[in-house]
């Protein structure tokens, strides 16, 4: 196995482990306090948000083309609509075990995993993802204005742009290993902040194996997605 596909593996350990824990003691701090909860939660945002633009920052190029930023503004709409989709699927599905029990994952993180490794292979190149974000944000705080939630937002992207920046390793694994990522920090982050915005309490056990769920959903339609990408980047070659 190549250092860069090592570095992205143990990276991805480090994603869920670190915020596993974080999400975990939120929870169970939450019940006591849920101010210091709140904070916890900002704070963890603001260090991915910090660590991932300084290092999208240190790769991006000057030289920025037409496809850096027509490409990922049409998967960031893309995967709001995604997203907005599943408002349609009917309430009974959210509720009714055993369906009730990985319809997140197969309605929101497998879409999600195929648009985000496909943006990867189409674009290639560190700051796509937080490109693409930018339209499924503004969209979002449209539809649902509370500016709380900004850092939530740019927190899974530049999650995935860390792995994304991870050198000497092959597109595709990068491109699995920042979905991987991106759902892992979606995932805890906003249990976190529909905890404080909204009151919604789960058993921090079930937080942290809901977390690993996703993240196995998003890998599979990582698998999928980058596949359609690399077709459609040959597609456009001369």
């Amino acid at each position: 196995m190549q250092s860069g596909t090592l570095k992205i593996v143990a990276a991805d350990f480090v994603f869920i482990a670190v915020l596993s824990i974080i999400s975990y003691d939120v929870f169970l701090w939450y019940s006591f306090n849920k101010f210091e909860s709140t904070w916890i939660t900002l704070a963890e945002s603001l260090v991915v948000i910090l660590i991932g633009s300084l290092m999208v920052t240190k790769k991006f190029t000057h030289e920025i083309d037409l496809k850096i930023i027509t490409v990922p503004v049409t998967f960031g709409i893309l995967l709001y609509a995604a997203q907005w989709l599943t408002s349609y699927a009917p309430s009974f599905v959210w509720y009714t075990p055993p369906i009730s029990w990985f319809i997140t994952g197969l309605l929101i993180y497998l879409p999600e995993g195929i648009i985000i490794a496909a943006l990867i292979a189409v674009v290639e190149r560190p700051g796509s993802i937080l490109i693409a974000v930018i339209p499924f944000y503004i969209i979002s705080m449209i539809s649902y204005f509370n500016p709380i939630w900004t850092p939530f937002y740019f927190a899974w992207a530049l999650a995935a742009e860390i792995i994304l920046c991870i050198e000497k390793a092959p597109l595709s694994v990068r491109a699995i290993g920042a979905t991987f990522a991106a759902a892992v920090s979606d995932t805890f982050l906003a249990s976190q902040y529909m905890l404080f915005n909204f009151g919604v309490y789960a058993l921090p056990s079930v937080t942290v194996l809901t977390g690993i769920e996703n993240a196995i959903f998003a890998l599979i339609g990582a698998a999928i997605g980058y596949g359609i990408g690399i077709k459609a980047r040959n597609a456009w070659k001369p």
